[in-house]
């Protein structure tokens, strides 16, 4: 089965269990399509795929704009922010890994790898 064919099947289910569209295809989603690049729903993705991409995604838009617009007033030490720019970014990866994991299993929701037999 087709990528294409997997993702439309997989945005059925989503769509089927009652999960919103914008859970189902948020806008970083969009975004990864619309690059070509062929990525699943985060539902369909393992904890520690969506744990990573979400902390490091969060920390690359969240970490400069944090500092130009509220941090370097403060004149906090660099060290400081960057602490706290990668705690909060494992914080908010692990939390998104859970979340996407967690509603997954509350919906069973088929495999990555099953779509093609459940749905296809």
């Amino acid at each position: 089965m087709s990528f294409e064919a997997r993702k439309e099947a997989a945005l059925k289910e989503l769509k089927e269990a009652g999960i919103s569209e914008i859970n189902s295809k948020p806008p970083a989603l969009l975004f990864l399509w619309w690059l070509c690049l062929k990525a699943r729903p985060f539902h369909y993705n393992s904890f520690s795929r969506n744990a990573l991409f979400m902390g490091l995604g969060f920390t690359a838009f969240w970490a400069p704009l944090c500092w130009f617009l509220q941090l370097y007033s403060f004149n906090m030490p660099l060290t400081h922010f960057v602490t706290t720019v990668v705690v909060v970014g494992c914080v908010f990866g692990l939390a998104m890994g859970i979340n996407y994991k967690f509603t997954a299993r509350k919906h069973n929701l088929s495999e990555w790898d099953e779509l093609e037999t459940n749905t296809g």
